[in-house]
């Protein structure tokens, strides 16, 4: 039950973002389209193989989350006592330390034109994938992209939660084209613990 209902406003909100994002861009929406049209021209079924086929779709929805992570902070501790964590960072004892995806998502020092919504950095050898790794001194994204937390005790639903919005997001892209209208206001603002568009307002068109 826990597993159904964390991630159910996690998700929607991650599909509020990825569509928003489509809105703002309609040159990336319709590449992902081309995907999907690709990955389900035999036969249409989304399956397992065609998700694995689906390498800009997803890279677009962890750009996403790179952008917009759903949970505005993870797990907080409190330093029992002073430390210095790295040095010469002082940590004075009853400090309360917590890790912000979304300070760490648009961080400049790992992320190159941080602001940008630029799936490509999410694809192995691209410019931009090379930029960013470049950025990290050859690192890859693990300890700088966490939507999902990270190591051996990040979210427990990642790969239900993430095939679940790969389903969605190529379903409505097979059939439907979004575009923003003038009441829509995408501005983030917390609501309880997710970061959501404050007033989500779109024209759904039919491409079929």
């Amino acid at each position: 039950m826990t597993f159904m209902l964390a991630g159910h406003e996690t998700t929607s909100t991650t599909l509020s973002w990825v569509f928003t994002l489509f809105a703002q861009h309609p040159h990336i929406e319709a590449k992902a389209r081309e995907e999907a049209r690709a990955a389900t021209a035999n036969g249409g079924t989304i399956g397992w193989k065609t998700l694995g086929d689906l390498k800009y779709v997803t890279a677009c929805i962890h750009e996403a989350l790179r952008l917009f992570p759903t949970i505005s902070s993870l797990a907080s501790l409190v330093a029992v006592n002073d430390d210095y964590l790295p040095k010469p960072v002082f940590i004075p004892k009853g400090t309360v330390i917590a890790i912000t995806p979304a300070a760490m998502h648009r961080n400049p020092k790992y992320w190159s034109q941080p602001e940008v919504f630029l799936p490509e950095r999410f694809i192995e050898g691209t410019d931009a994938f090379v930029a960013d790794k470049a950025l990290r001194n050859g690192q890859g994204n693990t300890y700088y992209f966490m939507p999902f937390s990270t190591g051996p005790k990040n979210c427990i639903g990642m790969r239900f939660a993430t095939a679940e919005i790969q389903v969605v997001v190529t379903t409505l892209l097979l059939r439907y084209s979004f575009r923003l209208t003038e009441h829509a206001n995408v501005n983030p603002t917390m609501v309880g613990v997710s970061i959501k568009p404050v007033h989500l307002d779109v024209t759904v068109h039919s491409i079929a």
